[in-house]
């Protein structure tokens, strides 16, 4: 069986405390500044008790809810989800940027990442959004890259096998921060569930969006290519009718 040529992160990477600069979405989830705490959270996307499946439940491995989940939005002209604390607060906002030349979603923040920034030309309910970081998939690589509003730099690359379902070594500037192991492969009926490994220093809730809209990516482009088929078809029999 062919795998990716990456290799799967060790316990070790997981000693490092990384330094990571930039603000944190929530009080109420602190970045781990200790080698020996590592976040293991699983997310579950919400197909039946959502209108969108754009929508994930978080938790802690043992079950018990982690302070924010992530709620998509239907009936918007663009793909919006929203990152909520567990009193309902929205603290982060995803969107799809269209006229790319590669699938790109951004992720704001409520408040600036950074001294003197100015505010997105995007709001929510209101209110002004910051630009935090732009995640975009790179063409024909599945790799995807979070760059956040300082520069540095998150990578997604798959590890494992080609086949079945994904398997994601994440690392900031170049050191192991985090993995994500996708749990279904045919996740179509029950929704897209993830297990999250962590390392200390890295904002949870940041990889949650990370994770999110990579999954979204996915979806986005199976829907196109399912589109692209069925167009197809119509245009072929079309042609058989002339």
């Amino acid at each position: 069986m062919v795998h990716h040529s990456t290799p799967f992160p060790t316990l070790r990477d997981y000693e490092y405390v990384h330094n990571v600069t930039g603000p944190i979405f929530t009080d109420r989830v602190m970045p781990s500044s200790e080698p020996q705490h590592i976040y293991r959270l699983r997310m579950r996307e919400k197909m039946w008790t959502s209108w969108s499946g754009d929508s994930y439940g978080i938790q802690y491995r043992d079950g018990t809810p982690f302070e924010v989940d992530i709620k998509g939005q239907v009936l918007t002209l663009r793909d919006r989800m929203i990152l909520r604390d567990s009193k309902g607060n929205v603290v982060g906002v995803m969107l799809r940027m269209f006229l790319r030349l590669q699938q790109t979603f951004k992720i704001y923040g409520l408040r600036p990442f950074k001294d003197s920034q100015a505010p997105s030309d995007q709001m929510f309910e209101g209110k002004a959004l910051y630009t935090w970081a732009e995640v975009v998939e790179k063409f024909m690589s599945v790799q995807r890259i979070m760059t956040m509003a300082d520069g540095t730099r998150y990578v997604a690359d798959q590890v494992g096998s080609f086949l079945g379902p994904q398997h994601l070594r994440l690392t900031y500037n170049g050191r192991v921060c985090a993995s994500a192991r996708q749990l279904n492969w045919a996740a179509d009926f029950g929704g897209t569930s993830w297990d999250l490994t962590i390392g200390p220093g890295v904002d949870p809730c940041l990889i949650c969006c990370f994770i999110a809209v990579i999954d979204e990516m996915k979806e986005n482009r199976k829907n196109e290519t399912n589109l692209g088929c069925a167009l197809s078809l119509l245009l072929a029999g079309a042609a058989l009718e002339m």
